[in-house]
């Protein structure tokens, strides 16, 4: 599972982000044997052959435990971007707000989620 993901993400490193999941990155993807949709590939059977032999040639990858605690705790409310059309002011609001409607901006437009 993590070599197609290793894949996934050489293959942004290799096109550049510019092109986000399309054009050169499908195409290189593809060529190296990613499939399904571009934004949550996985590995075709070629693909998966090559992983899971070049995994077992390289053996466990030799480091200590890893401690989820040391990344701090989850995060909790998901923040979303709202900015008024007109002017250009943003801020952030939780879905839960958003959905009850977001507020008119001091310029008098309605301020929208972006």
């Amino acid at each position: 599972m993590a070599g197609r993901v290793l894949v996934h993400e050489l293959v942004h490193a290799a096109v550049g982000v510019a092109h986000g999941h399309r054009g050169p990155f499908r195409r290189l993807a593809k060529a190296l044997g990613l499939e399904g949709r571009m934004t949550a590939t996985h590995a075709g059977p070629q693909l998966s052959a090559r992983l899971i032999a070049l995994a077992e040639k390289l053996g466990p990858y030799p480091h200590g435990a890893l401690d989820r605690s040391a990344f701090g705790r989850k995060q909790g409310t998901r923040m979303h971007k709202a900015a008024c059309p007109a002017c250009g002011f943003t801020m952030r609001v939780a879905a839960k707000w958003a959905g009850y409607g977001l507020p008119v901006c001091a310029c008098g437009e309605q301020i929208a989620l972006a």
